[in-house]
């Protein structure tokens, strides 16, 4: 599994991940189209790919949190429907307590047919382990806590519930 920063080439690649991953709830299809959108127009130092077999299997983007990327992203949220609006900045407000000790907020989405084989533990190592040579020293990312199966995966990377609802997560590198 490698893990590679985005490059403009894998933009249909991306993009196609984005939209198979979520299919089925169009708001949150369009919610992770406009993050998508959003990471590999303004922000491709953090966006990576994970590349299995030469071939892009997923992507994380890794959200820092300063005044640009709140600026230029609140200003896509503007000319989005009320819902979409809503939740990103939802999204937005809800890491920023925990963002000096967790400076990396993943969002990650994998084909389905990979993870089907199994990638995602693949992913993850290497994908810590990247964050770990860069002196990242804390990643975090949104889990539904009725998503067992995810939380359960997370459990075992080390990730812990940082808010009374559960929905966000954290580990220490």
């Amino acid at each position: 599994m490698l893990i590679r920063t985005y490059e403009d080439r894998d933009r249909e690649r991306v993009e196609e991940i984005c939209v198979i991953t979520d299919n089925s709830h169009l708001e949150r299809n369009l919610l992770f189209t406009l993050y998508c959108h959003y990471y590999i127009d303004y922000e491709k130092e953090n966006c990576f790919v994970a590349e299995e077999d030469g071939k892009v299997v997923g992507y994380i983007i890794s959200a820092k949190d300063n005044k640009v990327w709140k600026d230029r992203f609140t200003s896509i949220l503007d000319s989005s429907t009320p819902e979409i609006r809503e939740k990103g900045l939802e999204s937005i407000s809800g890491y920023l307590p925990f963002y000096a000790q967790y400076p990396a907020h993943l969002h990650i989405d994998i084909d389905p047919d990979y993870q089907r084989m199994g990638i995602g533990h693949r992913l993850m190592d290497a994908l810590l382990a990247h964050y770990k040579n860069q002196g990242v020293e804390g990643v975090m990312l949104g889990v539904d806590p009725n998503n067992t199966k995810g939380v359960s995966f997370y459990k075992k990377y080390g990730f812990v519930p940082l808010d009374q609802s559960g929905v966000w997560w954290g580990t220490k590198l």
